[in-house]
């Protein structure tokens, strides 16, 4: 097993030949091959895990207004434009 400074040079390492495989979170993964990298996603996801907003429990008014923004976006179908374009 080998550890690298970064993702984005993990996967470069991958592509050179250095490593044979690497295990990511998909976006990450996903994203890199999208950028016109000569790498493929193989197997089945291990897991599916689900992202979080972190909010101070002192501010209540900021967690009202994420989540007001989160449910508008996924309502008008912006939410899973920007997923498909960034995980």
């Amino acid at each position: 097993m080998i550890s690298f400074g970064s993702w984005e040079q993990t996967f470069l390492e991958l592509e050179k030949g250095t490593v044979e495989a690497v295990i990511s979170d998909y976006p990450l993964a996903a994203n890199f091959i999208k950028k016109g990298n000569n790498l493929m996603i193989v197997g089945e996801k291990f897991a599916v895990e689900n992202y979080g907003i972190a909010v101070s429990k002192n501010n209540p008014e900021l967690l009202r207004k994420i989540n007001s923004g989160l449910q508008a976006i996924k309502e008008n179908g912006q939410y899973d434009i920007i997923c498909e374009k960034w995980f």
